[in-house]
């Protein structure tokens, strides 16, 4: 029986329609699972961290499309733009690619969106992916055609101003394409309520990094489930970082389907405050021969939470398996907190595979070494802080990305860890 607190999300079921098609049957299994289950709570496994029958109980009302400036960004490329959730249009796009909004998709039943959309492989009875089924309304679809090498980041903006913003993407990479996707989500102060689910489907032989910066405001909710299916010799390289939101859960669910794919996915979470942030992942090597690698750190400040669950699942017949899993995270308060829960499950035995997970507090002989030798203190734990989080940030291959995304956090640490900008500049 469902709680009554999950009622108000119950009555948002079926309010926000796509045009009749297809997905109507779909729509309607995930409305019949979602009441089944309600909001996820820590009598559910994945969510003994993250209970959101208590962080976001109740549902806001639904959001209004907004209009959003283009240039945002502080990355350079080609931009499409959604404003709380709804499509706000988008740069002209090089050769072969192509994006457009998902209600206009359906709506002119584009040949590509109906082979993809909703089939990407996902954990079974999972109550927020029900959701975004169930009420998904509009997001962006992009294909980007055979064998097409992008000198230049296709850039998804997301802006938002209150309420409840659902948003379902599609990205189709086709086979021998080199991409870069980044991902921006911005917000004011407004209390926001933002779930996304995002089905990535990466073609045999291409590559496709996936960059994703969530700054959102300090009362946003942001739950982001990515579902991404990696093809024969394809390699998906997925990084995220996270400043923004009160409440924030970032899901990874990797599925290999064919031989000599690899996945690596990284991140950093920079947290203060009162914030909760939940990175889980799955990486499910479900044929031989696959490489998987995952680099996440954090620093928590305050009385700040962290949430690292990462699964690596290694399939009966998946011989050669290769894959690592890491995760540290440096507490920089008393108060602050981290759970982690890195997991192997192997069912084949030639395999490499490995896990850990640490945290600690800065290392007391490395800040004497640094100020016996004439460095103030603030720079001095700057120092550190920047070289804890640079084996995360090296994940990152393209040098202009990894210049903005460190800058980022280099103005994190000035507002929230007392370490100046130019400290850090004129110790570089």
């Amino acid at each position: 029986m469902i709680a009554n607190l999950d009622q108000s999300w119950l009555d948002a079921l079926g309010s926000e329609n796509l045009p009749d098609s297809w997905l109507a049957s779909k729509r309607e299994a995930a409305s019949a699972s979602f009441a089944k289950t309600g909001l996820p709570h820590r009598r559910m496994e994945d969510w003994k961290y993250t209970d959101l029958r208590n962080e976001i109980a109740e549902a806001l009302p639904a959001a209004s499309a907004i209009d959003v400036a283009s240039g945002a960004s502080a990355f350079e490329g080609t931009e499409a733009r959604l404003g709380n959730g709804f499509w706000a249009g988008s740069d002209a796009m090089p050769q072969g690619v192509e994006i457009l909004s998902l209600s206009e998709a359906l709506t002119k039943q584009v040949d590509w969106v109906k082979p993809h959309l909703g089939t990407a492989k996902a954990p079974e009875g999972h109550p927020m992916l029900a959701l975004n089924t169930a009420l998904m309304r509009d997001g962006a679809v992009l294909r980007i055609a055979k064998n097409t090498k992008l000198d230049a980041p296709i850039i998804i903006s997301h802006q938002g101003q209150g309420a409840r913003q659902i948003m379902r993407h599609l990205v189709v990479v086709e086979e021998g394409v080199e991409a870069t996707l980044i991902e921006v989500h911005q917000g004011g102060d407004e209390a926001q309520q933002v779930q996304q689910t995002t089905e990535i489907f990466v073609g045999a032989n291409a590559k496709l990094t996936h960059i994703r910066m969530q700054d959102a405001g300090s009362r946003t909710a942001h739950l982001a489930t990515d579902l991404v299916e990696v093809a024969r010799d394809a390699t998906y390289r997925g990084f995220v970082l996270t400043t923004g939101s009160e409440l924030a859960r970032q899901e990874s669910f990797i599925e290999f389907t064919g031989p000599g794919a690899e996945a690596h996915i990284s991140g950093a979470y920079l947290l203060s405050g009162q914030q909760h942030s939940d990175v889980t992942t799955r990486i499910h090597h479900a044929v031989p021969h696959c490489t998987s690698r995952e680099v996440f750190k954090g620093v928590i400040a305050d009385e700040a939470r962290g949430v690292f669950q990462g699964k690596v699942i290694v399939a009966e017949g998946a011989q050669k398996t290769d894959g690592h899993q890491l995760n540290k995270t440096l507490l920089l308060s008393p108060k602050a907190e981290i759970d982690a829960k890195p997991e192997l499950e192997i069912y084949a035995d030639d395999v490499k595979c490995s896990h850990g997970a640490t945290s600690g507090q800065l290392d007391a002989g490395q800040m004497f070494y640094l100020r016996a030798r004439g460095i103030p203190e603030d720079q001095a734990r700057g120092l550190l802080i920047e070289s804890f989080m640079s084996e995360a940030l090296d994940e990152v291959e393209d040098d202009a990305i990894r210049e903005i995304l460190t800058a980022h956090v280099a103005k994190w640490l000035a507002a929230h860890a007392g370490i100046e900008m130019e400290n850090l500049e004129g110790a570089s």
